[in-house]
């Protein structure tokens, strides 16, 4: 093969490997969060927002991450389908609904003693299991999320989230 054959292979892979947004094959939603603070105003710009969903939930293991704007929005084009998390590091959500990410049930005293339960009590073997979103070893208040519905084909879903500075 010459060398131009061999480049015109290789930029065919690189376009097939690379997603498009306006791909038809792979329909696709856009969810656009706000965030607005009680202390900060209803504008809190720079925040970075981490999107999760049940494949994906904890910080290191994320979906998409963005910044919120000078008007305090971040927006991400998501799979429809999907249940999503909002998360903001460091910065525990009071948003109504605001929970911690279900991840089964505690089966022994040893899955327990690997955290620290600050914001919640410690629990015992057959209760809850959550995770540690933030991955700093301890359940508390910076663990929670706020869980969005399955977004629908071709929706755009606006979600206020008010954050504790």
């Amino acid at each position: 093969m010459t060398k131009k054959t061999l480049l015109l292979f290789a930029a065919i892979a690189l376009l097939a490997a690379c997603k498009k947004d306006n791909d038809p094959f792979v329909p696709s939603t856009r969810i656009q969060i706000h965030v607005t603070s009680a202390v900060e105003g209803p504008v809190v710009k720079g925040i970075n927002i981490t999107l999760l969903s049940d494949d994906h939930h904890i910080t290191a293991d994320y979906v998409a991450m963005a910044a919120t704007g000078a008007d305090g929005n971040a927006t991400f084009t998501v799979t429809p389908g999907i249940k999503y998390y909002v998360y903001a590091y460091g910065k525990p959500p009071t948003t109504p609904g605001a929970v911690y990410i279900f991840n089964g049930k505690y089966t022994s005293q040893a899955q327990i003693d690997q955290f620290n339960f600050v914001s919640v009590s410690k629990p015992h073997i057959g209760d809850n299991m959550y995770d540690d979103i933030n991955g700093d070893g301890q359940i508390d208040a910076f663990d929670k999320v706020m869980g969005l519905d399955t977004i629908s084909e071709d929706s755009f879903t606006y979600v206020f989230f008010v954050i504790n500075p």
